[in-house]
């Protein structure tokens, strides 16, 4: 899937409260093939509204998926529950209108 990403132009990154120490083992095992960005402050989440609230101490991004022009405007969006997963088609299809 990744080569199909590449051919429409996009770029791919993986976003989440993690630090970069999890984020490396997390790639390392899974065989990650984009770069995963740490926002262990928390600023990309609450400035995209998927940070969510778990009580004291416990703020964690949604699983989300933002499609992003290349004129910076949010093209496509996607949030689910945990344990859901994005129509990584529907994605592809959108990452492709975005890049026309």
């Amino acid at each position: 899937m990744a080569a199909e990403f590449a051919a429409a132009n996009a770029q791919v990154f993986g976003i989440s409260v993690d630090s970069i120490y999890c984020h490396a083992a997390f790639a390392r095992e899974r065989e990650i093939p984009f770069p995963l960005l740490s926002d262990f402050n928390k600023e990309v989440s609450q400035e995209y509204g998927v940070l969510i609230d778990l009580g004291p101490w416990k703020n964690v991004s949604a699983r989300a998926v933002f499609v992003v022009g290349q004129d910076g405007t949010i093209r496509y969006a996607w949030q689910g529950e945990p344990g859901d997963w994005p129509d990584v088609e529907r994605v592809l299809t959108e990452a492709r209108a975005a890049g026309r």
